[in-house]
């Protein structure tokens, strides 16, 4: 459950909601490149990944800046002086619900922001994503699977029917992993207010298409004890898809921005020093409103009303004489009643969700953003899904600098998570997960991102440095004045 694979939720968001943000603002929200200073941006690549789980913690005897620096103790070494693991170090957190792991992966191909004139921007976008989930795993269960299904172990130590009762019932379960690639047209419109107020719009149209990938769903079932050598399931509705590499889809991007400066005779001195640009900037945004298509979906149904006899012993004597591998579940399959597999044409969602979000100028160079981002996919659905969180985090912004640090309550609003993002020069990179990912004593989760991205600010570097000083020696004569 550490291991799964693949993308959830907050990507990018930390460096990519300020001034010099450019075509990554559009992943947050269409609207916030409508105010970009570049004549024009180009992001060249950006990668980001994900993996975290509320089962299993890490909890080594050194930290991860020791493994990085080579100072791990010798008693932690074998005789050739390497690193050695110990399964044991994995701790399991046992508190009656059900398990959820989750792993991501995004790519963030060639995207460019072009400024028309100064009402209009537009742009190409391309990206590539793998998600994956695991939701609702039943405790007993993913305790049995912790230690390898062996009695010896005491794997089924957790079932009620070992212990309590006759009678188990298994929590709803839904496993979902799937992949998609997409290109989008880009758009932004900026409307100036009265007083320095601009109401932004933007809009992101994406063809989608779907690489594949597979989906299994079980409602709760109940399995009830009869004696020694049977048992009897309640019902049963299990529902498995795999999804070749044909789907095709559209997806859509929308949102709005409103930026608000006080009108100038409501601005007080110093007004100017600390909100040049603005005051306050309000966002809303609905992202991957859409779906995948496919044809020629395998599918496997088993759906029973009626409650299903299993004896054991029966089962074993029927078993005994062939291998494990694919023919034996095939033999099991073909023998369980209510059982149907055919081919179906299916749909799935594209991760939408609401995101809403607020920017702070402090001053000049200081901000403090804020953002909440509310799935829309339920955690049980065939969709795809990232996990909800929310954000705060204090931002220093300048043209070839800009460092952001995070603080989240992600994956649902189950964790919460300190990060660190910086963008200098061209390069961006960072992590949502760093204290989490420093200390090897409670690591559940690990998160990176990192990428190239430059453009064209107007005029030369000198001319920008001199409208900087200018503006700053205007805003201290004013400041002065009104003392």
């Amino acid at each position: 459950m550490c291991g799964a694979v693949t993308a959830d939720a907050q990507h990018f968001t930390p460096v990519s909601m300020g001034k010099y943000s450019g075509i990554l603002g559009a992943g947050v929200n269409p609207a916030l490149t409508a105010a970009s200073p570049y004549t024009w941006h180009l992001n060249v690549v950006g990668v980001w990944a994900n993996v975290h789980n509320d089962y299993l913690k890490l909890r080594m005897p050194y930290t991860v800046y020791r493994f990085i620096g080579d100072r791990i103790p010798d008693a932690y070494r074998d005789e050739k002086g390497k690193p050695v693991w110990s399964n044991a170090w994995l701790k399991e957190r046992l508190n009656g619900s059900p398990k959820n792991v989750g792993a991501s992966s995004i790519v963030k191909g060639p995207s460019l922001l072009v400024k028309l004139n100064k009402q209009w921007q537009v742009g190409i976008t391309s990206s590539a994503a793998a998600l994956a989930r695991v939701n609702g795993v039943y405790e007993p269960l993913a305790y049995a699977f912790r230690r390898e299904l062996d009695t010896a172990r005491g794997a089924y130590d957790l079932f009620d029917l070992h212990r309590r009762s006759n009678t188990e019932t298994i929590d709803p379960l839904t496993i979902h992993a799937m992949g998609f690639a997409d290109v989008g047209l880009h758009a932004s419109h900026r409307i100036k207010l009265q007083w320095n107020s601009f109401l932004d719009l933007g809009l992101t149209a994406k063809k989608v298409w779907g690489l594949g990938g597979a989906s299994l769903h079980s409602d709760a079932l109940q399995i009830t004890k009869v004696n020694n050598d049977s048992v009897m399931l309640n019902g049963t509705d299990i529902r498995y898809r795999e999804f070749s590499g044909n789907g095709k889809g559209e997806g859509l991007d929308l949102g709005v921005v409103y930026t608000f400066s006080k009108p100038e005779f409501r601005q007080p001195g110093g007004y100017k020093y600390h909100h040049p640009d603005y005051m306050l900037k309000l966002g809303m945004a609905l992202m991957d409103v859409g779906r995948i298509r496919y044809r020629n979906v395998a599918t496997t149904n088993w759906y029973n009303t009626n409650s299903i006899g299993w004896n054991l012993k029966a089962a074993e004597n029927r078993y005994k004489n062939m291998e494990p591998g694919i023919d034996l579940a095939e033999q099991v399959l073909r023998d369980l009643p209510g059982l149907t597999t055919g081919r179906s044409n299916e749909a799935v969602g594209l991760p939408t969700r609401l995101l809403l979000h607020a920017d702070y100028q402090y001053n000049r160079d200081f901000f403090i953003q804020a953002q909440v981002m509310q799935s829309l996919r339920g955690r049980h659905s065939t969709n795809m899904r990232h996990p909800s969180y929310l954000m705060l985090a204090p931002r220093y912004t300048r043209s070839l600098f800009e460092v952001t640090t995070p603080l989240f309550l992600e994956y649902d609003y189950k964790m919460f998570r300190a990060g660190l993002g910086m963008r200098v020069g061209p390069l961006y990179l960072g992590t949502n997960s760093l204290i989490s990912m420093l200390s090897g004593k409670r690591m559940r989760d690990a998160d990176f991102y990192i990428g190239i991205a430059f453009g064209n600010l107007p005029g030369s570097r000198i001319s920008r440095a001199q409208k900087e000083a200018e503006d700053k020696t205007i805003r201290t004569k004013k400041e002065c004045g009104s003392m």
